[in-house]
């Protein structure tokens, strides 16, 4: 069984028990291009939430369905995190299917939400900003961010390497 400790080291009560959440969205339509549309990924939606409340046994969380904006996905992945009810033995697992693209000159990876304006791609999310939502200031440690976009390896990437370049973030031994 899991035991889970507050910054001190002390043991946190009630905190035993793993629960596993999923948020799953798609960013199939999009208000500004509809040239970027992609029917397709809500379907890639459905399948990865078949898969993780089946035979997986998570917990879908509907927090934020499809097409969301830039406001809709960090502020609802933040406030789900951020809720008392969270706990540091969660496991929340994310999915989020849409276009993704590296900008030219930074190289930093970024989503193209359903609000993205397709002449201003510099302004869309950055990848990292999601992990610094759903982590900074919250009781959850444990996330699961499965990126289905264009150069996703990329984010990921930098997800890592800010991660370990911030020095923020060390393992309890």
């Amino acid at each position: 069984m899991l035991h889970d400790t507050d910054r001190e080291g002390t043991r946190v009560e009630g905190s035993d028990t793993e629960r596993q959440f999923l948020i799953a969205t798609a960013v199939a339509n999009h208000r500004h291009e509809p040239g970027w549309n992609r029917p397709g990924l809500a379907a890639a939606r459905e399948e990865i939430i078949d898969l993780f409340t089946g035979p997986m046994g998570y917990e879908h969380v509907n927090e934020l369905g499809l097409d969301p904006t830039r406001e809709q996905l960090t502020t609802r992945l933040r406030e789900f995190c951020r809720s008392p009810e969270r706990r540091p033995t969660d496991l929340l697992t994310v999915y989020i299917a849409c276009h993704g693209e590296v900008l030219e000159g930074s190289e930093e990876h970024v989503l193209l939400t359903a609000d993205t304006d397709p002449e201003d791609i510099a302004d869309a999310l950055p990848t990292a900003e999601l992990a610094r939502k759903m982590l900074l200031g919250t009781r959850v440690r444990r996330v699961l961010l499965m990126l289905d976009t264009c150069y996703s390896g990329r984010g990921g990437n930098e997800l890592t390497a800010a991660d370990v370049l911030s020095g923020r973030r060390r393992c309890p031994r």
